[in-house]
């Protein structure tokens, strides 16, 4: 009787991904301050240079709030603030909004989150997703209602809006999935352990 080969199992797609991003990215999330400011800004070169490239009618892909969100809650409130500055930094130079924007709608964010982090159980999935997508949808939101006032009220279509709102939102969602497995949760007292 002849020995049987195992075969390896083939890799998924999410699989295939998060061993890219581990090349890109081989330093444990949150350890170093130098290593997660050029992870932030290779995120915002790729999302505002290569994903256009490949779908030019979305504008562009949010990774950037989904990180800054897993910041605040794994970070200290001053590294947290000097990331978020750097991140809106970052993509208030590739936008055409006005100064401030971004910066301003990352720090209501972080502290946000620096209230209420001791609050929810971070240990639950589903805390992620929803602190995520509503940060996702805040900046958004934000950034449509800015970019209506400076535009002198001109009309919105509804239709791009939806379109944009949701390809953010699932991307958003999927880069939350990964984030979630990669961070370090600090020691704070989450409401189970009461």
């Amino acid at each position: 009787m002849a020995a049987e080969r195992i075969q390896p199992r083939q890799a998924t797609g999410i699989q295939k991904f998060s061993n890219l991003i581990q090349t890109l990215y081989p330093k444990k999330f949150g350890t170093s301050l130098i290593w997660d400011i050029g992870y932030l800004l290779f995120l915002v070169f790729f999302e505002h240079t290569v994903i256009p490239w490949f779908i030019p009618f979305f504008g562009y892909i949010d990774f950037i709030t989904p990180l800054i969100t897993a910041f605040a809650v794994t970070q200290s409130y001053t590294r947290s603030v000097i990331l978020g500055v750097v991140a809106g930094s970052a993509m208030e130079s590739h936008m055409t909004i006005p100064a401030g924007t971004f910066i301003c709608s990352y720090l209501v964010i972080i502290n946000v989150l620096m209230i209420i982090r001791d609050i929810i159980s971070w240990r639950q999935f589903n805390a992620w997703i929803m602190v995520s997508l509503s940060s996702i949808l805040w900046v958004f939101l934000f950034e449509t209602f800015v970019g209506w006032v400076t535009s002198d009220g001109s009309a919105i279509d509804p239709v791009e809006s939806f379109a944009i709102i949701s390809a953010r939102l699932l991307f958003g969602f999927v880069f939350c999935i990964w984030l979630s497995t990669q961070v370090t949760l600090p020691d704070i007292a989450s409401p189970e352990d009461l």
